[in-house]
């Protein structure tokens, strides 16, 4: 079973309601969310997925047309009859009359396959927002490696003045100062990979949205815990998910199709009737 969404609840469970979207240098959860709600290529074309199946269910509805036919002979007239005189005018009028259920079959199916598309929907929404999570949290844990990383390059910068001045003053030898000096090489190369981390991070959550954001600075403390649910409430929400939704949907589908495919199977009648007018 995909996990995503039941680590979309454990998220969710912190935030409060989404706010209106909020271009700001400064990220947060939240508006990361809210920016794949409203941006993501995949969620925006769902409405026109819909109208496509809506129109396709209003076409399923409705029943044939009756035929009207218009036959006109002998307009050119004969023998002794000229112009329209002695012409034929044969008015026909059909109808076919759908025999088993063939008009609601279609309308069963159509109303199966909208409402898999909305369940497909959810199922793709909670599955984007999962992701948004992940990202977000992948570009935070590098932001806070960062600030750690400068946190340990000032105290290593620190005592490699310190340590100057004890060789300067005799107490120490230059060995001791050049290992200080690769000791904050070191550090200065693990900031320059944990800067290319976390561009990579940060590039990668904004693929996720149609717009490019230039935010510098990701909210959150990888220290704090989010408190859990109780089992019972995971739970509940594992057997809420889309994907025993959308299995059940398929099976409705599935059977509505083959409802309509046996109704189609049975002829239908084509009732007629006509009147000649002679001229």
């Amino acid at each position: 079973m995909n996990k995503k969404p039941i680590m979309l609840v454990v998220m969710l469970c912190a935030l409060p309601a989404f706010s209106a979207f909020a271009n700001v240098k400064t990220l947060t959860l939240k508006q990361a969310l809210i920016n794949t709600e409203q941006q993501n290529p995949l969620l925006k074309r769902y409405p026109y997925h819909q109208k496509i199946l809506s129109a396709l269910k209003s076409q399923a509805a409705l029943s044939p047309n009756p035929v009207i036919n218009v036959e006109a002979e002998n307009l050119l007239g004969t023998n002794d009859a000229r112009g329209v005189q002695g012409a034929e005018i044969t008015l026909a009028f059909s109808q076919l009359i759908e025999l088993g259920d063939k008009r609601q079959s279609r309308i069963n199916y159509a109303t199966a396959n909208i409402k898999a598309q909305a369940i497909q929907y959810q199922n793709t929404r909670l599955a984007l927002l999962a992701t948004t999570g992940e990202r977000y949290y992948e570009a935070l844990k590098f932001q806070t490696l960062l600030t750690l990383n400068s946190e340990r390059q000032h105290v290593v910068s620190q005592a490699l003045k310190a340590i100057k001045q004890r060789a300067n003053a005799g107490a120490v030898s230059q060995a001791d100062v050049t290992r200080m000096r690769y000791a904050l090489s070191q550090v200065e190369l693990d900031k320059a990979k944990l800067n290319s981390e976390f561009e990579r991070a940060r590039l990668s959550l904004n693929e996720l949205w149609n717009e490019q954001h230039d935010y510098t600075n990701f909210a959150g403390n990888m220290a704090t815990l989010i408190p859990l649910k109780s089992e019972q409430a995971l739970l509940n929400a594992v057997n809420q998910a889309p994907e025993f939704a959308m299995l059940q949907q398929q099976y409705l589908q599935q059977a509505a199709n083959l409802t309509l495919q046996k109704a189609n199977g049975q002829s239908d009648i084509n009732v007629g009737a006509g009147l000649r007018f002679n001229l």
